[in-house]
């Protein structure tokens, strides 16, 4: 008898950075991070290594700011990538967007949201292309928050991340808790470790797992999420 499961838990839409939550960082911490953001005026990094949620934490920040910000500054998040093979002529083309961005979105007389350029693969660029965008940034106004795997000299940071194999473990278990799927610890330890700790490629290769289980008959007495 085959599982009757309508979706894999670990498929692209529900681990896109965006759509599945934070996980690593309690609620205070969480909180006390987006307040940080917000005296940082919008700037800052987040450090760690691949796999780790960077983006991810950028999205459940932005949430955040709006619920604490108790000020009438609005924020605008922009999010760029730059690819491995993308040619970037100059910082000002990365921060052009601030110009006649989403006037739709204005009303007449509501203030100018602060914009804040979230950028994945700032390593990607040469020294001199990410002081001059961080000096861009700065005279435009525009908050800047990079993702990054060592420190960039120029922004403040926010926080560093680290993977560990319980925040592995919580994430699988929250993804599973609506459905039958069962998987050893010995087995998330061997994924986990397979993976030298990138959280996000660990996640990937559950969803093959999920898949092999889909045929096999499965115990109907479940536990407590």
């Amino acid at each position: 008898m085959t599982t009757n499961w309508p979706s894999n838990p670990f498929s692209t839409r529900f681990l896109s950075p965006g759509k599945i939550s934070f996980v690593g960082i309690d609620e205070p911490a969480l909180d006390r991070l987006a307040e940080r953001f917000i005296r940082q005026r919008g700037n800052g990094q987040i450090i760690g290594p691949h796999g780790t949620g960077k983006t991810t934490l950028t999205f459940e920040l932005e949430k955040r700011i709006v619920r604490l910000n108790a000020t009438s500054v609005q924020y605008r998040f922009v999010r760029k990538t730059i690819g491995p093979k993308q040619t970037i002529r100059s910082a000002q083309s990365l921060a052009s967007f601030e110009i006649g961005a989403d006037r739709r979105l204005l009303h007449r007389h509501s203030p100018k949201p602060k914009t804040i350029l979230v950028l994945d693969g700032i390593e990607l660029l040469s020294w001199f292309q990410r002081i001059a965008l961080i000096k861009t940034c700065r005279q435009k106004q525009i908050g800047l928050v990079v993702t990054s795997h060592r420190f960039i000299w120029g922004l403040p940071k926010l926080t560093t991340l680290r993977s560990d194999y319980r925040r592995f473990e919580s994430i699988v278990q929250r993804l599973t808790c609506d459905c039958d799927f069962q998987i050893s610890t010995e087995r998330l330890t061997t994924i986990y470790q397979l993976h030298q700790g990138n959280i996000r490629e660990a996640l990937m290769s559950c969803y093959d797992e999920f898949e092999a289980s889909r045929a096999k008959p499965v115990s109907r007495d479940k536990t407590a999420c």
